[in-house]
């Protein structure tokens, strides 16, 4: 087992030397296994919610030890940037169509 096979399960891949580098501390305080098995928690809890740029580098993710997080066991729903764009569309559409747009709070 290698950094390669680290590598090629993260979600991110840039960076590889600063990663590469990073694993190889990593396995100072810790086994290829528990690195592994806390990637595939990490990647099951998808807490970057579906929009990718929200996900830690490899290196980063190795340098906070984020292989020791737990995440709990249901993911709570989360929307993506267009999926809320869409839906505030939709609410703003509705609102101008029933003569609520714009409100004014007084």
């Amino acid at each position: 087992m290698t950094f390669k096979a680290f590598y090629s399960r993260f979600p991110r891949r840039v960076k590889p030397f600063n990663a590469e580098r990073a694993y190889d501390k990593a396995m100072l305080v810790a086994t290829h296994e528990e690195v592994m098995e806390g990637l595939e928690r990490f990647i099951q809890a998808e807490p970057w919610h579906g929009e990718i740029k929200f996900c830690p580098h490899a290196a980063s993710w190795l340098n906070s030890g984020e292989w020791l997080n737990e995440y709990p066991e249901e993911r709570p729903e989360f929307f993506t940037y267009e999926q809320r764009r869409l839906h505030s569309q939709k609410v703003i559409a509705e609102a101008k169509a029933d003569g609520t747009y714009p409100r004014v709070v007084k």
